[in-house]
Parts: structure tokens; sequence; C-alpha cells
């Protein structure tokens, strides 16, 4: 599906890995299967909740946040991938 053609195509691409490996911290999780998540204040969260907090409504999802206890969203990159 278009989660695994991102995985494969840009967050397993080595440049792209590079990049993000001093700027960024990378998580994935599968919306469907329920459960918890940690959010990046260390906060228990349903990941339904964390989906409706960031606004995210499509698979696959990259939710850029600033690094200040604010947890600005600075873009969310939803959608399919071309």
């Amino acid at each position: 599906g278009h989660c695994a053609r991102m995985r494969r195509e840009f967050l397993s691409n080595p440049a792209v890995q590079t990049l993000l490996a001093d700027r960024a911290v990378t998580h994935e999780f599968h919306r469907d299967t329920g459960g918890k998540i940690n959010d990046f204040h260390g906060e228990r969260l349903r990941a339904r909740l964390f989906l409706s907090r960031y606004g995210i409504f499509a698979t696959p999802t990259l939710l850029f946040l600033d690094a200040g206890a604010e947890g600005r969203t600075h873009a969310v990159l939803a959608g399919v991938p071309r």
C-alpha cells in the first residue's frame, strides 16, 4: 500500500535518513490497530486521539513539529505519494 511505498521510497532513502538523523525523531504506528502511544510530552494517548489532536485524517502522513514544549505543528503532509 501507500504506507509501504513511503517507507520504501522515502524513509528508507539513505539521503533522507542522513538529513533526519540529527534533526528529527521518527516514529511509525498503525492507526487501525488501536492501542495507545506516547505523545511528545510523554502522555499515553489512544492512537485515534493523537491523530485527531494533530488533524491527521489520511495515511501515510508525515508530521513536523517544533522542538519546543509547545509542540507547534509546522507541516502535515498527508495522502498518497506520487
